[in-house]
């Protein structure tokens, strides 16, 4: 029986029932990630690297970023769009009065009912981004990285729906078990380019290369710091943050219910999300297996989300707290 919660997998069984059992009770993932996934994986990879290195004050945060991004997984196109994003992410960013205290902090705590008192026999889980303190007032924050397609403008409804966003509610909880009075979020946004390669044309006798298309996307992105990167302060009431922890503790009942019963409904309003086909879709028709190694993977690791931390901390461990970004 799952003993963690998260805020993926919290989210994963709103969305689908079925495929909650198949990620966190049978294991099984797909084999490839679709590519926006990667894209945001690769690209939270390189904001971590280079939050560590501002931590430990080394001499070159943006290399380091750079560095850690591995183009073997991904085509020419999106490598170059990685690293116009992570050079326009430090230099829009490297100057912010941010004492960093610490990145990719871990937790977990009881997830308990504020009204009931009563445990839910899950383990409320996950990783902030990073923890710090802002020299501009002196309070503890929390921050958060996304990438986004959506307009992230102020008042645009991406800054709306984090009222409500659970990962954010369980983020401000993880904090308080970890001894820390956060008094806010810091929600660090990273919008995506909308422009696509060049191909050929009537103007064009050739495809546009990987690194024309990264000089060209650079030239748009540098040239616009403030609109590709954005950052809002989310808070959390104590009532708010009761209601997102009962939203939370409801979840986890629902899960054990299901789990007594072996019943995992399938939910057709979630085979397609984002214009992307569920990646257990073909699973649910009886047009493919679990046990198809070229679809999906086994694995043990059941929240990846928790893995351990990157290859460059490894590396390069520094202990030091009072560092700028």
């Amino acid at each position: 029986m799952t003993t963690l919660l998260t805020s993926t997998s919290s989210k994963v069984w709103r969305s689908c029932q079925r495929e909650y059992e198949f990620r966190y009770l049978r294991g099984y993932r797909p084999a490839v990630d679709a590519t926006a996934l990667q894209f945001g994986t690769t690209i939270h990879k390189g904001l971590e690297v280079m939050w560590r290195a501002w931590q430990a004050r080394r001499k070159d945060p943006l290399a380091e970023a750079l560095g850690a991004l591995d183009a073997r997984v991904m085509d020419g196109f999106e490598h170059a769009k990685a690293q116009v994003l992570l050079t326009g992410y430090f230099l829009r960013w490297k100057d912010e009065p941010l004492t960093i205290l610490d990145v990719e902090a871990q937790f977990e705590t009881p997830l308990t009912s504020p009204t009931m008192g009563r445990h839910s026999g899950f383990m409320l889980a996950g990783k902030i981004d990073a923890i710090v303190e802002d020299k501009r007032d002196g309070l503890i924050k929390l921050v958060e990285h996304k990438t986004s397609s959506e307009s992230v403008e102020p008042g645009a409804l991406y800054w709306k729906k984090l009222r409500l966003n659970a990962q954010v509610s369980a983020y401000f909880e993880g904090a308080k078990s970890l001894g820390l009075d956060a008094s806010g979020m810091i929600y660090d946004v990273i919008k995506k380019p909308g422009q696509k390669p060049l191909q050929v044309n009537s103007r064009r006798s050739s495809p546009e290369t990987a690194e024309a298309y990264r000089e060209r996307v650079a030239e748009e992105v540098q040239g616009s710091l403030d609109e590709y990167f954005r950052r809002g302060t989310v808070v959390r009431l104590e009532s708010e943050l009761n209601a997102a922890l009962e939203d939370l503790y409801d979840t986890a009942d629902e899960i054990l219910r299901a789990e007594k019963l072996t019943r995992y409904p399938r939910n057709a309003g979630s085979c397609v999300r984002y214009g992307r086909e569920c990646p257990y879709f073909s699973v649910c028709c009886g047009e493919a297996s679990l046990d198809d190694e070229s679809l999906f993977v086994r694995s043990d690791s059941i929240h990846p989300e928790l893995s351990g931390p990157a290859k460059e901390e490894q590396q390069h461990a520094v202990n030091s707290s009072d560092t700028t970004t």
